[in-house]
């Protein structure tokens, strides 16, 4: 497909999402009309994150803008775009990403090709860990995933497939601060247990059956990643709710507290991935070995620099 058929092809879709009101992430109690749709998306741009179209809207006009006019927001996508390297490895590879937005930039690598094809994101929309284990949604998200990828692999001779998941990191940023300010935390110790029942819970019932329901040779887990902001530090429920009518996510807490519960969820997502013979990676040490954290996180939140992505998903390849 050449750009400008692209363009217009991308420029069709914002406007079908547009009149029809349509969901981007994974969750099943939107209405198949929604589901298709995030389907749809991943079969053509390999992501069903709202970033990845922004990100083919802009193919055209990364070729002739200026860059002492880009915003931070343009400047990242159009660093993606002009980023050349592909990865070369010696079998035919799909990694399939799952879980919360931290996988659409993730997902963004050349591998053995030059284009995303060979990295699926499958992104479930902003939910804490906690906030995935209802059966229901479980259930959902196998049977979607599954459904896709062993219909995207078929007769493509894939030698070896990677599941790789990221869910967590909106704990570790906003949902506790939150959580403790509404006293829904009777302590600490009964919340990490809370947590690791749901870790165990989540490997077992989803990570994997759905590794082998797509025939995955690997499973990834990747920690919980930190904000570099400072984060706000609202006294009261009534501030609170003024922060996150301005943003649904902010990051709450200073740097000290999430990093003390950063350590803690790390730590547990670390020795369940050992327990059940799993690989774990830490994101942490990326955004945090300097005092450049801003250029690896544009906005705070995600890993959004190609040569950072490429040094983890090397990491990931070379597990195998």
């Amino acid at each position: 497909m050449s750009d400008f058929l692209l363009y217009v092809f991308v420029r069709l879709i914002y406007a079908v999402r547009k009149i029809f009101s349509l969901k981007l992430e994974l969750n099943h109690k939107h209405s198949n009309k929604h589901n298709k749709f995030q389907i749809l998306l991943i079969k053509y741009f390999s992501s069903n994150h709202q970033r990845r179209l922004l990100l083919n809207r802009r193919v055209l006009s990364q070729k002739s803008i200026d860059n002492k006019c880009i915003s931070i927001d343009q400047k990242v996508d159009y660093d993606f775009l002009r980023h050349k390297t592909i990865i070369l490895y010696k079998k035919k590879l799909l990694l399939v990403y799952v879980g919360d937005s931290l996988i659409e930039y993730l997902s963004r690598v050349k591998i053995n090709c030059d284009n995303y094809r060979n990295a699926l994101a499958f992104w479930l929309g902003p939910k804490t860990r906690l906030g995935l284990t209802e059966e229901k949604e479980m259930h959902f998200i196998h049977k979607s995933i599954k459904t896709f990828v062993n219909k995207y692999t078929f007769n493509k001779d894939y030698d070896e497939v990677v599941l790789v998941w990221s869910s967590g990191s909106i704990d570790v940023r906003c949902s506790i601060f939150e959580l403790e300010l509404r006293g829904l935390i009777s302590s600490e110790s009964n919340f990490l247990e809370l947590y690791k029942n749901t870790t165990r819970s989540l490997i077992e019932n989803l990570i994997m059956p759905l590794s082998k329901s797509i025939k995955s040779k690997k499973i990834v887990i990747l920690s919980e990643l930190d904000s570099h902001l400072d984060g706000q530090l609202p006294q009261n429920i009534k501030e609170l709710k003024e922060i996150k009518a301005r943003n649904l996510y902010p990051s709450l807490g200073s740097p000290d507290y999430r990093k003390n519960w950063r350590e803690k969820l790390n730590l547990i997502s670390e020795e369940q991935a050992k327990q059940y013979k799993l690989s774990y990676i830490d994101l942490n040490p990326y955004i945090l070995t300097d005092d450049k954290s801003g250029s690896t996180q544009f906005d705070g939140m995600h890993i959004s620099d190609p040569i950072a992505i490429d040094l983890i998903n090397k990491k990931i390849i070379n597990l195998l």
